[in-house]
């Protein structure tokens, strides 16, 4: 986390941290955890068999699994997979600060990749 390596701050908005696997490490997670002082508004979530860069859409431009093992890319989980949790993760998360109604698709689109994510 390297932004946030020497930063002190206090921040008192909900938080959530959508990590890759490769993040879950015993420094990342110390450091994060200091923002979870406010259990019901903070998360700290990683998803299995990712690489950083599935979180953008840049592995879905490669189709050859060789190409992405050599520019880092390539990761166990699905690419669009990982940007699909990514993304229902941060709508699941900004749908239950504001208190709104979570569709029921997303719900079930979540419980049937639990198996990758990983809550810390």
């Amino acid at each position: 986390l390297f932004p946030l390596k020497d930063e002190k701050v206090d921040p008192k908005q909900p938080i959530v941290f959508i990590n890759t696997e490769s993040f879950l490490n015993r420094s990342n997670i110390t450091r994060m955890r200091e923002f979870l002082n406010h259990p019901d508004d903070r998360r700290m979530i990683f998803i299995k068999g990712s690489v950083h860069q599935n979180h953008i859409d840049a592995p879905l431009i490669f189709k050859s699994v060789t190409i992405k093992k050599i520019i880092g890319m390539h990761s166990e989980t699905d690419a669009r997979t990982v940007l699909d949790l990514n993304n229902k993760l941060m709508i699941h998360f900004i749908m239950s600060r504001l208190k709104m109604e979570i569709d029921a698709g997303l719900l079930t689109y979540l419980e049937h990749h639990e198996s990758v994510i990983i809550e810390a």
